[in-house]
């Protein structure tokens, strides 16, 4: 038996939009710099590594570009973690056979009066790499529960 509910609720997306940064060259489990955000309707806290999710549900994406010398051989994989977890799916600057880099995607849901805290996490590191800001994208999109 389905039951469908006599209502349907639109909803409009609160947005953050902003970039991600490191000091010099990333290492194995690096957490990345969130910068200032460029747009943002979501009220969140946001830490030099972290930003601190209220109630809602989330849809996050996060691409990461790099500095290397070589295209091939200087990469790193990383993954959004959600209080502590790795929740994304693996988001990699390799090049090999490919145009373009993969980005990292999650879903979090954070249930009334609590919060979670997510970070970018380097997963994976071959070579010597930098952050080039530039080319890095954090994208927020935020529903009430």
């Amino acid at each position: 038996m389905t039951y469908l509910s006599d209502r349907i609720v639109k909803a409009a997306p609160e947005i953050y939009h902003g970039k991600l940064s490191f000091s010099g060259n990333t290492a194995l489990n690096d957490y990345l710099t969130i910068e200032a955000p460029e747009h943002n309707d979501i009220t969140l806290t946001r830490n030099s590594d972290n930003i601190v999710l209220s109630d809602g549900y989330y849809a996050i994406h996060c691409v990461v570009g790099v500095n290397n010398s070589n295209n091939i051989a200087n990469n790193l994989s990383y993954r959004i973690e959600s209080g502590g977890t790795l929740v994304s799916n693996t988001g990699s600057s390799t090049k090999d056979n490919k145009c373009g880099v993969d980005n990292a995607c999650a879903v979090v849901d954070v249930s009334a009066n609590s919060t979670k805290t997510i970070k970018i996490k380097v997963t994976e590191q071959n070579g010597t790499t930098s952050i080039n800001t530039d080319y890095c994208s954090l994208l927020i999109k935020r529903v009430d529960l």
